[in-house]
């Protein structure tokens, strides 16, 4: 590995820092069996699950920030 792949690795170990959740650890926060099910819920809300914001995607798949698992949980709770 040459140290260009160290940077990279060591920016998107930040940026997953950043956005700590997946859709599966959020779903199991919430208490749904599958991150179908959130995905679907946030559909339903009219939630841009894509937002710059919320959405953070690297190599090592799609992240999800705070900032956004409080409004899916803030939805889910009215």
């Amino acid at each position: 590995m040459n140290v260009r792949s160290y940077t990279k690795l060591f920016a998107s170990i930040i940026k997953t820092n950043k956005y700590p959740y997946s859709l599966t650890s959020i779903a199991n926060e919430l208490g749904f069996n599958h991150w179908k099910q959130i995905e679907k819920y946030v559909k339903m809300l009219d939630v841009d699950i894509n937002h710059k914001n919320y959405l953070y995607q690297s190599s090592f798949g799609k992240r999800y920030s705070e900032k956004f698992f409080e409004l899916v949980k803030a939805k889910l709770n009215n």
